[in-house]
């Protein structure tokens, strides 16, 4: 049996219009738009990357401020010996 075209209806007019209908009128809820839900984690993540940029950008310079000054300090302990921890003077 073929679906004939109802003259009083629009022609894009879906014809299976009723396929997110259950029993008793009740609405299926659709489902769930993948690309929409990427794009709104997508942006959650840009804002959070906002947000955390500067504290990021303080942990790489203290890193590389650390890196440069770990010769010097290694030297320094073979000369003077080690840190004494308490008092922050070194012991010799």
């Amino acid at each position: 049996m073929t679906r004939t075209h109802n003259a009083n209806r629009h022609r894009d007019r879906v014809l299976s219009r009723h396929t997110t209908r259950m029993l008793g009128g009740v609405h299926r809820t659709p489902p769930p738009n993948d690309l929409a839900i990427a794009c709104r984690a997508l942006t959650e993540v840009i804002k959070i990357d906002k947000r955390l940029r500067p504290y990021m950008q303080e942990q790489i310079r203290l890193e590389e401020e650390r890196v440069r000054h770990e010769p010097i300090k290694a030297a320094l302990d073979r000369i003077y010996g080690p840190d004494d921890k308490e008092s922050g003077f070194r012991t010799r």
